[in-house]
């Protein structure tokens, strides 16, 4: 590896992808060769850059960039849901308070630049169980396309 390529500097939330060098600003994307022909070669599904969101047999490049995917709905819209339909499960008091709990857990894990999914996903189980003691049909069908999109 030369010099020049050790001289990588980059951003919160950005990505590269291919031979890059020098500084990548906060949720750029960056996308150079990817074989030794020069070609970029992009082939699958993928969702590149800050909060992108790609349908099936789409590629979405840039921060809030979506392709395919116009009927996906957002984590936070997900969550607002579910906040609605929280009130209609039959929970005692203490478990509503540990269903918020983990809903408020959940919230603070998807606004990090790189959430723990396997985390996410132990919390979205949780609180699928809880929703299922106390009959929440509504609220499992959210946390299913939640748990899809992890």
């Amino acid at each position: 590896m030369d010099e020049q390529k050790k001289n990588l500097n980059v951003g919160k939330d950005a990505v590269v992808m291919g031979d890059v060098t020098g500084n990548v600003g906060d949720r750029s994307v960056v996308i150079r060769a990817t074989d030794n022909r020069g070609n970029v070669i992009l082939n699958q599904q993928m969702a590149v850059g800050y909060s992108a969101q790609a349908g099936p047999e789409s590629i979405a490049i840039g921060a809030f960039a979506g392709a395919g995917a116009a009927n996906l709905p957002t984590v936070a819209d997900l969550i607002i849901q579910i906040e609605k339909l929280k009130e209609s499960l039959d929970l005692s008091m203490e478990r509503a308070s540990e269903f918020q709990g983990l809903l408020d857990q959940f919230q603070v894990m998807n606004s990090e630049p790189q959430p723990d999914k396997s985390r996410m996903s132990k919390i979205l189980n949780s609180l699928r169980s809880i929703a299922e003691s106390a009959g929440g049909s509504g609220i499992l069908e959210i946390i299913k396309i939640l748990l899809s999109q992890l």
